[in-house]
């Protein structure tokens, strides 16, 4: 199998199961606490490998370009962060999650015309299936579409979709310029900071130790995960094509419902159990097709 569709694949493992956890740590100390812990692991536990491009990088000596993506990267994954971990702190895991699928057209399409990278009939085919899967997940009720009921933070999921496609060709064309430890080391750092100065204008900041002391086994576990799940994105995206990379391991949504059905004991209906099962089967064909 190639390297990039294992990366993927492990990327679909980390994300799944870091969004479970940050609908959890989002209610138990807020949505900024949570991104800030997240991004601060991962500035402090990718240090070691990315210290000596630091210089290099705030120095150009990379070019001016490679300097602006990944900054834009951090600006895009920020505000796309904090309108994902609204949604999951206010709506239903197992019908947030699904909305997050537009996000791979969005990024098939961005890189194809930004970079004319595009997927072949049979990857795209595969995609909308993955796509079509997550869609169905998302509806409460599939009678009538005018009597369709979303969840709450449908359109918090919404706009954070906006900002995920950009982020993801963002990561994916960053780390081809330099590398993906880089990447996200930029990208952890951007959001750390502005989660960090955020809280101490609030004056809550001061409350970060208690929330460590006292929740230490989740704050781990989700940043560890989280990181683990875009390193080994930023890592595929460099192997396979940057849409092909999004749509296997967008199917993480899948895994992320599970999860609230069988530990949450949360309810889907029939129609949403087959887009658990055509989102499964489209992400499996769509990684021992993928080139």
């Amino acid at each position: 199998m190639n390297i990039g569709i294992i990366f993927a694949l492990i990327a679909l493992l980390g994300w799944g199961l870091a969004d479970f956890l940050i609908e959890k740590s989002t209610r138990k100390f807020g949505n900024i606490a949570s991104l800030f812990f997240i991004t601060t692991f991962g500035v402090i536990i990718l240090l070691p490998f990315v210290y000596k491009d630091i210089i290099p990088l705030l120095m150009f000596e990379m070019g001016t370009r490679e300097f602006w993506i990944l900054i834009g990267g951090g600006a895009f994954a920020l505000v796309a962060a904090l309108f994902d971990f609204e949604a999951l702190r206010i709506g239903k895991i197992a019908v947030v999650e699904p909305i997050y699928a537009l996000e791979i057209i969005g990024t098939v399409i961005v890189t194809g015309l930004a970079i004319h990278e595009w997927l072949t009939i049979t990857q795209t085919l595969l995609v909308l299936g993955v796509v079509i899967g997550v869609v169905l997940i998302s509806l409460k009720q599939f009678t009538q579409v005018k009597q369709i009921r979303l969840e709450r933070g449908i359109i918090f999921a919404l706009t954070a979709t906006l900002f995920m496609t950009g982020e993801n060709f963002l990561i994916g064309y960053g780390s081809r310029l330099s590398n993906p430890l880089l990447t996200n080391w930029v990208i952890d750092l951007i959001i750390s900071l502005a989660t960090f100065g955020y809280l101490l204008a609030k004056g809550t900041a001061t409350a970060l130790p208690t929330h460590l002391k006292k929740y230490p086994t989740l704050i781990f576990w989700v940043s560890a995960l989280d990181t683990l799940g875009w390193v080994a994105f930023a890592y595929s995206t460099i192997h396979i094509p940057i849409g092909l990379a999004t749509g296997i391991s967008e199917s993480y949504i899948a895994l992320a419902v599970l999860l609230g059905l069988f530990i949450n004991r949360e309810k889907l209906k029939v129609h949403q159990f087959l887009g658990v099962i055509t989102t499964v089967t489209a992400a499996i064909v769509l990684s021992y097709l993928g080139k």
